[in-house]
C-alpha cells in the first residue's frame, strides 16, 4: 500500500473515531440534560419502579432527586404508604457501586401487615447482603405507624444509615415514642452469624404519683450477640430532682424521694426463631411506675421480681412476687393490687399452667389456678374473700364480697360460673368520693348473694342460672340478651315484701311476645321496698299507698310499636300524697 493511500485511511479512521467520540459525548450530554428534567423522573417511575408501586404528585428529576406527595406499595396483605416524600441523591456514585442518598425524608410512613401467619416454622436469614453499598446521610420521618396485631406509633425519627458491604450501621439521633425521646445505634453483620450490637437510650418525663412535680426517667437497653441468640439488658431508673422545702409537704417529699429511687432491671436471652423466643428472663423492680413508661397504664409503685427459667425439656418455670405501695381504684388511674405471688409453667407446645396465684386485691384476697392451651382452650378457677368492689372501681358499691369465680373458653366465647356472697355490711363511701346512690341503695337492700352461670359469645349474653338474694327479697330466672340489638328473652321471678312479680317472654325491635304478672298483697310494704332501690323515680317517693291488687300485662310485637293488653284488679286501695287524700275503695278494670 502506498504512503498516500495509507495516510488517507488513517485520516478516515481518525475522523470516524472522532465522530464516534463526539456522538458519544453528545449522547452523554443529552442524557445528562434529560436526567435533569421532569420527564426523566416520570420515565423511571413508569419503567423501573417495582411492581405494585404507585406514585402520586411526583416532581423533580432523575439526576437530582424528587418530591412525591404520596408513595404506596402493596403485596399479599402488606401495605406501605408514605406521604410528603423528599429525596436527593448522587447518581454518579453508582459508578463506584454505591447508592448515595443525600437525604430521605417523609411526613408520614404507615405500614399495615394483614398477612396470614405462615404454616412453616420461622427460619433465621442466612445473609443480609445488598447488591450495592448504601449510604443515607440524613434520614427523617415525621410520623411512623405500624399496624399489625398491635399498633406502634412514633414521631420525629431522625438518623443516618450505612451499608458498607459487610455491615449495616444505623445511627438513631432521635425518636419520640410514648411520651419519651430516644437515641441509639445498631451494627448488624451481613454474613456469618449476623452479629448484632445495639444500644438504645431515652428519657421520659412523668409526674410524681400524688404530686405535681415532674420526674425524669432514664431508659437504656443493650442487645448483643448472634441474631439467632441474643443477650438483652434493659435498665429504667429515675434521676433526682430539686424540690422546694417551702412548697412541698412532708408526704409529697416522701413520695418524691421514693420515686427518685425507682428502678427496673430486665435481662433476657432472646432466640427469635426458636420454639421459645425468650427461654430465660428476669425482671427486678423497685418503686416502678408503669404509668410513667406507658401513658395508658395505671400509676404504680411496684417492687419485686419476675423470673422465667428452664425447668426441664421444653418446659419453663415462671415465678412472680410483686408489691404495689400505691394501690387505688382503676378509674383513678391506679392499680387496685397490693401484692401478688404466682407460680406457673410454660411449655414449648404453647401451653401454660398457673399452679397458684395469691393476690391482695381490692382490700381482700384472691386465690386462683388455671391452664392455657390456646385462645379457645383455657380455664381459670378462683376464690375470693373480702373483696371491696369500690376499691376496684369507684362506680361500684362498697359491699365486701367473697365466694368463687370460674371462667373458661367455650369455642369463640366465654363461659363463667360466679357465686358471690356478701361478707359484712356496706362500707362508708371512700374518702373524696361523691355521694353514690348505688352504694346507698345496696346498703339499704342488704344484698346477701349473687349467683350467675352462663356464656358470653359473639355479642350475646346467656344466663342459664341467675339468682340474686337480699335480706328480704329474691330474684331468680334465666336470660338471653343481645345488647347491641337491644333484644332479649327470658323468665324472671321476683319475691319481695308485699310483692310478687313474674315476667316471661321475648322482646326485640320489631318482634316479641310475652306477659307480666304483678301481685301486691301489701301495697304499702311493696312501696317501702321499692323506695330503697337505686334509680327509683322521685314521684314514687311523693306519696304513700296501701291495700292490695294484681296487674296482668301481655304484649305482641317489638318495642318500637308493641300491642299491649292489660288487666288490673284492686280490691282495696289507700292513697295519700301531699295535699290530697283518697279513700279506700274497690276497683277492677281492663284495657287494651
Amino acid at each position: 500500500m502506498s504512503g498516500g493511500r495509507l495516510a488517507r485511511v488513517l485520516r478516515l479512521l481518525a475522523a470516524s473515531i472522532g465522530a464516534l467520540v463526539a456522538a458519544l459525548l453528545l449522547a452523554v450530554a443529552v442524557l445528562w440534560w434529560w436526567s435533569g428534567t421532569q420527564s426523566s423522573l416520570e420515565w423511571a417511575l413508569q419503567r423501573a419502579a417495582p411492581q405494585g408501586l404507585v406514585a402520586e404528585g411526583a416532581k423533580g428529576a432523575l439526576r437530582t432527586g424528587a418530591t412525591i406527595e404520596r408513595l404506596a406499595w402493596e403485596q399479599e396483605g402488606l401495605k406501605v404508604q408514605a406521604t410528603g416524600v423528599d429525596l436527593a441523591w448522587q447518581p454518579l456514585s453508582l459508578l463506584n457501586g454505591t447508592l448515595q442518598l443525600d437525604h430521605l425524608r417523609a411526613a408520614s410512613l404507615r405500614i399495615e401487615d394483614a398477612r396470614a401467619p405462615s404454616a412453616d416454622p420461622p427460619k433465621p436469614p442466612l445473609a443480609l447482603r445488598l447488591p450495592l453499598r448504601v449510604a443515607v446521610d440524613a434520614l427523617a420521618l415525621d410520623q411512623v405507624q405500624w399496624v399489625a396485631a398491635s399498633v406502634f406509633e412514633a414521631a420525629n425519627l431522625a438518623g443516618r444509615y450505612v451499608y458498607d458491604g459487610a455491615q449495616h450501621r444505623l445511627q438513631l439521633d432521635r425518636l419520640d415514642m410514648a411520651g419519651g425521646s430516644y437515641q441509639g445505634r445498631a451494627d448488624l453483620g451481613a454474613d456469618g452469624t449476623l452479629p448484632l450490637d445495639a444500644v438504645l437510650q431515652g428519657r421520659v418525663r412523668t409526674t410524681v404519683p400524688g404530686g405535681s412535680q415532674t420526674l425524669p426517667l432514664v431508659f437504656s437497653a443493650t442487645v448483643q450477640g448472634p441474631l439467632a441468640d441474643l443477650q438483652a439488658r434493659v435498665l429504667v431508673h429515675s434521676t433526682p430532682v430539686a424540690t422546694s422545702t417551702t412548697s412541698t409537704s412532708a408526704t409529697s417529699a416522701a413520695t418524691t424521694a421514693a420515686a427518685t429511687d425507682a428502678q427496673a432491671t430486665v435481662t433476657a436471652r432472646i432466640t427469635a426463631w426458636a420454639a421459645q423466643p425468650v427461654p430465660q428472663a428476669q425482671a427486678v423492680l423497685r418503686q416502678l411506675d408503669l404509668g410513667a413508661l406507658w401513658p395508658l397504664a395505671p400509676r404504680t409503685s411496684l417492687a419485686g421480681e419476675v423470673r422465667l427459667q428452664p425447668a426441664g425439656s421444653g418446659t419453663w418455670a415462671v415465678t412472680a412476687d410483686l408489691r404495689n405501695s400505691l394501690p387505688g381504684p382503676w378509674d383513678r388511674q391506679r392499680l387496685p393490687l397490693d401484692r401478688v405471688r404466682a407460680e406457673g409453667e410454660w411449655r414449648v407446645a404453647g401451653q401454660g399452667v398457673l399452679r397458684s396465684l395469691e393476690a391482695q386485691l381490692g382490700e381482700g384476697k384472691v386465690q386462683a389456678s388455671g391452664q392455657w392451651q390456646g385462645a379457645q382452650a383455657w380455664s381459670v378457677e378462683s376464690t375470693l374473700a373480702g373483696i371491696d368492689p369500690a376499691a376496684l372501681h369507684t362506680a361500684m358499691a362498697a359491699l365486701p364480697v367473697g365466694g368463687r369465680a370460674n371462667a373458661s373458653a367455650k369455642g369463640e366465647g366465654l363461659a363463667f360460673d360466679v357465686d358471690l356472697q356478701a361478707q359484712g355490711a356496706v362500707r362508708p363511701a371512700r374518702a373524696g368520693a361523691a355521694p353514690d346512690e348505688l352504694t346507698a341503695g345496696l346498703r339499704a337492700l342488704e344484698l346477701r348473694q349473687a349467683l350467675a352461670k352462663g356464656t358470653w359469645a359473639k355479642g350475646s349474653l346467656s344466663l342459664s342460672v341467675l339468682q340474686v338474694r337480699s335480706a328480704d327479697a329474691q330474684l331468680e330466672g334465666t336470660l338471653e340478651l343481645q345488647p347491641a340489638a337491644k333484644a332479649g328473652s327470658g323468665r324472671l321471678n321476683l319475691k319481695a315484701p308485699g310483692l310478687q312479680a313474674r315476667i316471661d317472654g321475648a322482646l326485640a325491635e320489631a318482634s316479641g311476645a310475652g306477659n307480666l304478672q304483678l301481685g301486691a298483697s301489701d301495697l304499702g310494704a311493696a312501696q317501702r321496698w321499692l323506695r330503697r332501690l337505686p334509680g327509683v323515680p322521685p314521684a314514687l317517693r311523693e306519696f304513700t299507698a296501701g291495700g292490695r291488687g294484681d296487674v296482668r300485662l301481655a304484649w305482641q310485637g317489638g318495642w318500637r310499636d308493641p300491642a299491649v293488653q292489660g288487666q288490673a284488679s284492686v280490691p282495696t286501695l289507700a292513697f295519700n300524697s301531699t295535699g290530697a287524700t283518697a279513700a279506700t275503695g274497690t276497683a277492677a278494670t281492663g284495657w287494651t
